[in-house]
């Protein structure tokens, strides 16, 4: 319903709304987008990137978004040469690429597998070399390192932005925003709690050696994963099912999850990705995700391109007259 949406993420929040709505969602790496005046949760892997119907429109918006600020010091690191994604759209954009198909990254739905089959060969039909069936190295403790390190952060950053929030804001810190819900409880809190700002607040400054290990077991642990695999079989892109189709919603017992995803391999990573549609489950659209490493959205636009211009796989979203029981 909107031609272009921004959506800022730390692990899915651009890719997830992306693949359930059957639309395009690029997570670029981290720093290529400037994070200023976003309400922040983790240096790490927060960035802000494009969601669009296309992947024709998501090129035009990257590159608009493309930014450096000193107040964000990893935009500082970007290449310094500026890219206009738009020259990237090319149909033949798959041809030559060597792609790593991971094939069962989570408990996929029945019918997910063919249609992200019939996506492979889709794109070998574009002249993509498939090298099939490649799998990630042990990712045991990531997960939970992970959220050791957006505990410590979200505190970190959190106070930072509120104590140089204009004067009129009056909590300044997460303290105070924890004492502010449980004052107001009725409206604040009204079916879900704060355990996630309880437990960032209980962590330390980013010195402690808790913080400091957990960082080395997450990001950097998720990069040696992607680095690996992709020079083992020398790739260019990694792909995989970007989740299965949307989950039901219900705010009085908890969301029915729907079985998992794949944002956390670029999230956690802070390398770029991009998803897809790729075809849809009862009407209910499910995508693919390309992944590739550090600041190569260039590889990642070309890859999804083509891909959707072969396919065509997208289509308007229909009103149902009723729905399954």
């Amino acid at each position: 319903m909107a031609t272009v949406t921004i959506g800022t993420e730390t692990d899915g929040s651009v890719v997830c709304p992306a693949a359930y709505n059957g639309v395009v969602g690029i997570k670029p790496t981290v720093g290529l987008v400037s994070r200023t005046g976003i309400i922040p949760i983790a240096a790490t892997q927060d960035t802000a990137g494009p969601i669009t119907r296309t992947v024709s429109d998501a090129a035009y918006l990257l590159t608009a978004m493309v930014s450096q600020n000193v107040e964000d010091e990893k935009s500082m690191e970007q290449p310094a040469e500026k890219v206009n994604y738009v020259d990237y759209l090319k149909k033949d954009g798959l041809a030559g690429k060597r792609i790593g198909v991971i094939r069962n990254p989570f408990s996929m739905h029945d019918d997910l597998g063919a249609i992200f089959e019939q996506s492979v060969m889709a794109m070998k039909a574009q002249g993509a070399i498939i090298i099939d069936n490649v799998e990630f190295g042990d990712q045991d403790g990531i997960g939970n390192a992970e959220g050791v390190v957006l505990n410590y952060e979200f505190k970190h950053y959190l106070n930072a932005y509120l104590s140089a929030a204009p004067a009129a804001v009056k909590s300044r810190t997460l303290a105070d925003l924890i004492e502010y819900n449980i004052e107001n409880a009725g409206q604040e809190m009204p079916y879900f709690k704060q355990e996630v700002f309880i437990s960032s607040q209980e962590k330390g400054p980013l010195s402690d050696t808790e913080y400091l290990e957990a960082v080395r077991a997450s990001n950097l642990a998720m990069q040696m994963l992607i680095d690996t695999l992709m020079d083992e079989h020398e790739l260019d892109l990694i792909v995989m099912p970007s989740r299965n189709p949307a989950n039901s919603q219900d705010v009085i017992n908890g969301d029915h999850s729907s079985g998992g995803g794949t944002s956390s391999y670029a999230a956690v990573s802070g390398y770029p990705s991009i998803t897809v549609p790729m075809g849809y489950i009862h009407e209910l659209p499910v995508s693919l995700s390309f992944v590739g490493r550090a600041y190569s959205e260039v590889m990642l636009i070309e890859a999804a391109f083509a891909f959707e211009q072969a396919t065509k796989a997208r289509h308007k979203p229909k009103f149902t007259e009723y729905v399954y029981q």
